[in-house]
């Protein structure tokens, strides 16, 4: 009977340090993404008329994630011209610099905030500092990437929420 007993007991601690540890972790954002339009939030300053500022610039994603290095390759339209852009980061909440819209720099830091990733961006504009802020999310199937983006300073203040579908 003692012994029955103990191996509950150990059978519930068990389970009670997985639930513990499963709440910890973190998803691995990796894959081939295109937008949802029909999801998505764009908001004001993407959103309206004739595709409105930011619209056309919104594409696919590649995401490459391995431990704390994320590296994600944006395809956007621009003035009717494809282009990839690239930024890498690290999700351990050290400072990263990568190119800006034309030529500037952003510097970026991302950390965990429970099993969302967090970018705080900070760029110079020609119209003074942009300050951003991405939450990125994984839904629990894997399948829904969501990144809700607020932005304040340089060319205005704007919030929106991306939604990506990953590809097969």
């Amino acid at each position: 009977m003692k012994s029955r007993l103990a191996g509950v007991s150990m059978m519930m601690l068990l389970l009670c340090v997985a639930v513990v540890f499963g709440q910890d972790a973190k998803p691995n954002f990796s894959g081939a993404w295109a937008l949802d339009r029909d999801k998505s939030e764009l908001g004001e300053r993407a959103g309206g008329g004739g595709g409105g500022r930011g619209m056309g610039m919104m594409g696919s994603v590649i995401v490459t994630h391995d431990g704390d290095a994320l590296v994600l390759k944006r395809k956007i339209d621009f003035q009717g011209e494809e282009r990839t852009i690239e930024s890498r980061h690290t999700t351990d909440g050290k400072e990263n610099v990568n190119e800006g819209f034309r030529g500037s720099s952003v510097k970026s830091k991302s950390h965990w905030e429970g099993a969302k990733l967090v970018t705080e961006s900070l760029m110079e504009t020609p119209n003074g500092k942009r300050e951003t802020k991405e939450v990125r999310t994984l839904s629990a199937d894997g399948k829904t990437m969501t990144v809700e983006t607020t932005s304040k300073g340089g060319f205005g203040e704007g919030t929106r929420k991306l939604v990506y579908s990953k590809k097969d």
